[in-house]
């Protein structure tokens, strides 16, 4: 759904993560994004949403309310340090489920599990709550993870190389410089770090995400290529475009 954002389904049950179906605008009330929104939040039909972290590029206030309004039993998991941050935008606390490092949650045959994301270290709020997470899903029989927006530290490589490998892991690779600091934009993976994270799980499939939507914070996908014919030959590779479905079989 571009940027950072997916949605899953298996069987009758959809599950999305980081959406954003609304403009994003600049100070100057123009538009951020390379490409429009594919379609309204109130147009999905969804049980489980997930946001990684609280930056409008995730977690967007409007497609949050949207989802919510069209689906008013959808479960929404966040860090547990935005918990607040949902309920003052209109969310009732009954539909918020904050986890933080290491904590799980299930929906029939959905199962989710959190982890620290170092974005750009990782961040916890005064009472210890996380902030910023990715998440390992097992959707039916596949297990996808989400890496969230994320640098590497030595937290973050312990739990991927103790990780079962999964059938996909989704990373961003935007990368971070000079200029994009300057503008106090965090960055993220290198195209050859989320690479190396992907090796480290055994990933037996990477998608790369966090490069084609946002004026200024892109990249191009054919460095990540590149980088896993040198060195993740044996990984697989899909690069979906806007609205492409991809079929999962065991």
């Amino acid at each position: 759904m571009g940027q950072s954002g997916f949605v899953f389904k298996h069987g009758d049950q959809k599950i999305a993560i980081d959406l954003v179906l609304s403009d994003l605008k600049d100070q100057d009330g123009k538009t951020r994004r390379y490409y429009e929104v594919p379609f309204p939040p109130e147009r999905l039909v969804v049980d489980v949403v997930l946001c990684t972290h609280g930056h409008r590029d995730h977690y967007d206030k409007k497609t949050i309310l949207g989802l919510y309004q069209a689906n008013p039993k959808i479960r929404i998991i966040v860090p547990e340090g935005i918990v607040q941050t949902l309920i003052e935008d209109g969310i009732p606390n009954e539909n918020i489920v904050g986890l933080n490092d290491g904590e799980h949650a299930a929906f029939e045959d959905i199962r989710i599990s959190a982890f620290s994301a170092a974005h750009p270290e990782i961040l916890k709020d005064e009472q210890g709550k996380d902030l910023n997470l990715g998440y390992e899903m097992e959707i039916g029989p596949a297990k996808i993870v989400h890496l969230g927006d994320t640098l590497l530290c030595e937290q973050l490589i312990d739990h991927l190389q103790t990780m079962e490998a999964p059938d996909c892991m989704i990373v961003p690779i935007n990368g971070q410089d000079y200029f994009r600091t300057a503008r106090n934009c965090i960055g993220n993976l290198s195209a050859y770090e989320a690479v190396m994270a992907g090796k480290m799980t055994r990933a037996r499939q990477l998608i790369p995400c966090h490069y084609d939507m946002i004026m200024g914070n892109t990249c191009s996908v054919l460095d990540f290529v590149s980088n896993m014919e040198e060195h993740y030959p044996e990984g697989g590779i899909a690069l979906p475009r806007l609205g492409e479905r991809l079929i999962y079989k065991k």
